[in-house]
């Protein structure tokens, strides 16, 4: 720049201090730099919380050797103000009790960028807070502040999921379905409602029903609990419920802990297959991190979410065993070339008993089906311990539509190395993301293969 900038800033014990700025008025971009250096003092005040700080034009002089002009501010400097009301700007249905809950922890801080920072988050964590658009600071009333913070709907509800029909040689046919339904701030008190059904046939379904609490009055965790009950190939039936605590951590993400007990009750199928009816009861702990816990601009976008569960496994003779189970999932999208990503998601589970007995039939991992091992809930594969990779190269048409080709491989300690291939669309809906696949397994014609349609909430 062709201008020349002297800075002095005065900082005194007491009365006022001064801002000065000496500039040449011969350089042509003298008042672009008196701007800059106003700008940077008002900065500074901000971040400091002085929102109070005024500057005040003392004098302008000239120097009668240089010909620079002198020019001086004098500023109270300010004191440091701290917010007297926080508002949830936006489409805000909580009830006065949530509000309170989510307000009062940022009540009475300083009203600077270091409140703005941990605002941002501490708040992270919730659906309602998506992190675009920055908190601020208003003054009001005889120098009040008031922090506001923007918020997207939290009246987040969706559903997902197909019904289907399949007949049989005798003319009678089966419902068939999977559906998954969310419920958000039922009532205004910020729960988060999940129910899940899936139907295969009359021997096979499967119903949840989840409720989550993100905020419990007066601790900074949130509760969950559950129950659930699966009927499988007509040979048993599983009832288990949970109970646990939930916590987030800005930058390492979400570690949750509970308890849970369960019964597994045997058909006259399931005796003549070998099977043992047994209870258990243990520890689940679980933690899951998605790309925008780091609190960054990312191109890639992930998610890893993992359990283990420690369990005492009692059968009808008293007999305890103990089980172990262990889960990690994760899938991770990153640009190649402009509107090419690559998709990369793995699933990896282990189960190991006490002593020299295998591990039930009824704990072992279920997955994988219907033409490749995406799975589509036939759950046709069992095994003690899995790893299943799947890649996709996808084209990205528009936002939320793309076409894209993939490739399924897995192992497991009873399957080989089953592998799968195949093409799909996703395409946007008014009642949600119409997903089309169709896939071929390395054993099948193309033939053989099979078309598989879906209604889905959100991809990654």
């Amino acid at each position: 720049m062709n201008f020349i900038i002297f800075l002095l800033i005065v900082f005194s014990a007491k009365g006022s201090d001064s801002l000065a700025v000496i500039v040449n008025p011969d350089s042509s971009g003298y008042v672009t730099g008196v701007e800059m250096q106003l700008n940077n003092w008002k900065l500074a005040a901000i971040n400091d919380g002085r929102l109070n700080a005024e500057l005040n034009l003392r004098s302008v002089t000239m120097s009668d050797s240089s010909g620079k002009i002198q020019i001086v501010w004098e500023h109270n400097y300010g004191f440091e103000m701290k917010v007297d009301s926080v508002i949830l700007s936006g489409d805000n249905d909580f009830s006065p009790k949530i509000n309170k809950i989510l307000t009062t922890p940022f009540m009475n801080l300083p009203a600077s960028e270091e409140t703005i920072s941990f605002v941002r988050s501490s708040l992270l964590k919730y659906s309602f807070f998506g992190g675009k658009e920055k908190p601020f600071f208003a003054t009001y009333g005889n120098n009040q502040i008031a922090l506001l913070i923007p918020i997207k709907n939290v009246l987040d509800s969706s559903f997902s999921g197909i019904l289907g029909y399949r007949p049989n040689d005798r003319g009678i046919g089966q419902l068939t379905g999977d559906i998954s339904i969310q419920l958000s701030n039922l009532f205004g008190y910020f729960t988060l409602t999940n129910i899940n059904w899936k139907r295969k046939d009359q021997s096979s379904q499967e119903f949840s029903f989840e409720e989550k609490v993100p905020v419990i009055p007066g601790v900074n965790f949130g509760g969950v609990i559950g129950v659930q009950q699966r009927l499988q190939d007509g040979m048993y039936l599983m009832r288990r419920s949970y109970i646990g605590l939930e916590s987030y951590y800005p930058k390492l993400g979400t570690i949750s802990f509970g308890a849970s007990r369960g019964t597994t009750s045997l058909t006259d199928l399931g005796l003549k297959a070998g099977l043992y009816p047994h209870r258990k009861a243990g520890l689940d702990l679980r933690y899951s991190i998605e790309s925008k816990d780091l609190f960054k601009i990312t191109r890639n976008r992930f998610f890893i979410d993992s359990s283990i569960q420690f369990s005492e496994l009692r059968k009808e003779n008293n007999i305890k065993e103990f089980l172990g189970v262990g889960r990690i999932e994760g899938q991770l999208v990153s640009p190649i070339l402009d509107d090419w990503n690559l998709s990369i998601r793995s699933n990896l589970g282990f189960s190991t008993i006490s002593g020299k007995n295998s591990v039930p039939l009824t704990e072992q991992f279920r997955f994988g089906g219907a033409s490749s091992l995406r799975g589509y809930q036939e759950d046709i594969f069992i095994s003690k311990w899995m790893v299943i990779n799947q890649f996709e190269m996808r084209y990205e048409i528009g936002k939320k539509t793309r076409i894209y080709g993939f490739f399924d491989t897995a192992i497991s300690d009873e399957l080989g190395y089953p592998c799968a291939i195949g093409f799909g669309l996703n395409q946007p809906t008014s009642i949600g993301i119409l997903s089309i696949d169709y896939g071929i397994s390395k054993d099948e014609k193309p033939s053989g293969g099979k078309i598989h349609i879906r209604i889905v909430n959100s991809t990654l």
